[in-house]
């Protein structure tokens, strides 16, 4: 039922998910037997190709759900973990379509939000498929939480005065952990957030801090557009001679 909650806790909790070694190498999700709990996949020589399938939940056509987890780990830019989130009206992964690729080169905690869209009534099973390059590093999932889309989102255009548009700008909103990137056309967007006001900050090398002062009206299930206009530093040239001690 929703809201569906998972810690990986217990033998009888991680059981109830589905486990499919896609590139037969002998090696699949498993869990951590010590706090804190999780499930995880150890790499191995080969490209990943395995499946890590929850329960079945029954969800109401037309409605958005929030597939909600922590990703635990990794050894940073050099050995980047990917992976897919996927969705199907059972726990075979040949009937799941992908929702969501990503590829994550952070160490520590990150916290992930996919949306999870219901076209008809019925049960559903949401998938997580590692798809890693062989690394040194397991993919770790904690804290899982299927739930009722109950949010909004803001986004927009992060552009200098010009117009141009500023990718690689973190855009934050004031006051949350929520935040992300602008891409190459400038674009950002910030979704899962509860109605209510918010303020928005912007930061990137070369050009002032951004904050906002305007406050942001986001009402349930809709978008609010704002575009941040971002002012280039002044760029200054020095020019001199280095010289010995004679």
């Amino acid at each position: 039922s929703i809201p569906y909650t998972c810690d990986f806790s217990t033998e009888k909790l991680f059981n109830m998910w589905i486990r499919h070694d896609g590139n037969g190498d002998g090696s699949c999700w498993q869990r951590m037997t010590r706090t804190p709990y999780y499930a995880y996949n150890r790499p191995k020589d080969t490209d990943a190709d395995d499946w890590l399938i929850s329960p079945p939940v029954s969800l109401e056509a037309g409605k958005d759900y929030v597939f909600y987890f922590e990703y635990v780990g990794g050894l940073g830019e050099f050995y980047p973990k990917r992976f897919a989130v996927t969705s199907g009206p059972d726990s075979d992964f040949k009937n799941h379509k992908v929702i969501k690729e990503f590829n994550i080169a952070i160490r520590g905690t990150q916290k992930i939000r996919v949306t999870v869209h219901a076209d008809k009534t019925g049960e559903y099973c949401v998938g997580l498929h590692d798809i890693s390059v062989p690394t040194t590093s397991n993919l770790c999932v904690a804290n899982v939480r299927l739930e009722e889309k109950k949010a909004g989102k803001l986004s927009g255009s992060v552009v200098d005065k010009e117009g141009n548009p500023v990718a690689g700008a973190l855009v934050t909103v004031i006051g949350t952990d929520m935040s992300c990137v602008s891409d190459e056309e400038g674009e950002y967007e910030i979704d899962y957030l509860q109605p209510g006001s918010y303020r928005l900050s912007a930061v990137k090398f070369g050009y002032k801090d951004f904050e906002g002062k305007d406050y942001l009206n986001v009402t349930l299930n809709s978008t609010t557009q704002f575009t941040i206009v971002m002012e280039n530093m002044p760029v200054y040239v020095m020019r001199g001679k280095v010289c010995d001690s004679d």
